[in-house]
């Protein structure tokens, strides 16, 4: 599988953005909320919003359709469940077969900061997908796969048209990525942090806070944000 290509962007200033990273990372103090204020918001969300799981057969579920080869929604969107063949010289068998999810188009993961009293927060949402048995998690500021089909749609995810329609000055990282090839067929995200100017965003959704990098790093090591988010924390790494 070919490396993951990657570019820094920006109409300069990425040396500055590095130097606010650092800053940003060593004073959890200099947040806009607290550590105890944001673990008493998470446990907030995940006590406000009851959930029942249940389990269905395939014959159950409406608009899921069922072929020789995949199964998938009958409108074309979300994802599909497809049947591969693999042959490798390189794993504990040569040849097997399996499912793999497939996600059609690019999918995005974005992460928006902005400078609050003059320290880089990190907007960071809760998050609650199906099957998560631990409710909300954090998350990146968006995640959605095949975002550019679902502009413009009702239930187009909060801030999704800062990147699509986002001034290039903004940008301070963007790199497309394949996602892990044992469970996905050919998915690959957009990996993207765009810093706003100070006061382009006044107001957010209460599933929303903002974070410090000192704030992100320290709950990191309790499970509490999602696989998508800590990977784009690695990528702020790169700095």
């Amino acid at each position: 599988m070919p490396l993951p290509r990657w570019e820094m962007l920006g109409c300069g200033g990425l040396h500055e953005f590095g130097d606010s990273l650092s800053i940003s990372a060593c004073h959890d103090n200099a947040g806009v909320h607290t550590n105890h204020e944001l673990l008493q918001w998470l446990t907030w969300m995940r006590s406000s919003y009851e959930r029942k799981l249940s389990v269905r057969g395939l014959d159950e579920l409406t608009a899921w359709r069922k072929t020789r080869h995949e199964i998938s929604h009958e409108s074309g969107r979300y994802f599909s469940v497809v049947g591969v063949s693999v042959e490798s010289t390189s794993r504990e068998v040569s040849r097997w077969t399996q499912p793999l999810v497939y996600h059609p188009g690019e999918g995005i993961n974005g992460l928006i900061t902005q400078r609050i009293r003059g320290v880089l927060h990190f907007l960071v949402r809760a998050c609650l997908y199906p099957g998560n048995r631990d409710h909300f998690e954090l998350g990146s500021t968006v995640s959605r796969s095949d975002y550019l089909s679902c502009a413009g749609h009702p239930d187009a995810p909060e801030f999704l048209d800062l990147f699509i329609d986002r001034d290039p000055s903004w940008v301070r990282y963007s790199s497309i990525q394949s996602e892990e090839g044992g469970r996905f067929y050919h998915y690959q995200n957009r990996y993207m942090v765009l810093e706003l100017p100070a006061g382009t965003i006044k107001e957010v959704p209460e599933y929303f806070r903002w974070f410090t990098l000192g704030q992100i790093q320290s709950l990191i090591p309790h499970g509490y944000f999602t696989i998508e988010m800590r990977n784009l924390h690695a990528c702020l790494l790169l700095y």
